[in-house]
């Protein structure tokens, strides 16, 4: 994560404003007079990482994927 670094989450682009060892400081793009968010770096990956699979998951749903005949192995019959 670097400073000016865009992070899309839930719908709102943030910007990163400032990077620490613990910490990550954000304002909201677009807006005029953004409050700024203080991150936990930990928190803050582990949220844009679920986010990530959440999408995964969703395409995967999307393209009927779960729809496919699997084979069978032959210990199960």
């Amino acid at each position: 994560m670097k400073t000016g670094q865009i992070i899309n989450y839930e719908g709102t682009r943030h910007e990163i404003v400032q990077v620490s060892n613990a910490e990550v400081t954000t304002r909201m793009v677009g807006k005029k007079s953004s409050a700024l968010n203080i991150w936990s770096k930990t928190r803050l990956t582990f949220m844009l990482r679920a986010q990530q699979v959440i999408l995964e998951r969703r395409q995967f749903w999307k393209q009927g994927l779960h729809l496919t005949p699997q084979t069978k192995s032959a210990g199960s019959r």
